[in-house]
């Protein structure tokens, strides 16, 4: 009896400690400085920079709910290749963050050209 009843302690201290975990964020994990040029509500599109590389724009969009990303702002992220997205640390309330995924739509070259 006292094993099963450990057993399904451990269990149940290992679900509720999963959402803890998952909510340490380390910005280190997401090293690219993307800054938003433009961004739209309908269709939820937004375009974004990379600090790195300034002759680019990504373009990415989210299905559902969507709150559109202040122009200007510096997000830090990541781009997954294996999902096609790009994915952006969202600062929250009390210094908490969330990741979003935006699914990444195309890149432009955006570079002057001279004629």
């Amino acid at each position: 009896m006292k094993v099963v009843t450990f057993a399904t302690l451990l269990i149940a201290f290992q679900i509720l400690a999963a959402p803890i975990w998952a909510e340490n964020l380390n910005e280190k994990d997401y090293p690219v400085q993307y800054q938003v040029m433009n961004s739209s509500k309908k269709p939820c599109t937004v375009s974004l920079r990379d600090q790195a590389k300034q002759d680019v724009a990504i373009n990415v969009s989210r299905n559902g709910a969507c709150h559109p990303l202040d122009k200007g702002k510096i997000y830090r992220g990541r781009q997954n290749d294996k999902k096609s997205e790009i994915e952006l640390l969202i600062p929250g309330d009390k210094g908490k963050a969330r990741v979003e995924e935006w699914h990444l739509d195309g890149i432009v070259d955006i570079t002057p050209r001279t004629q």
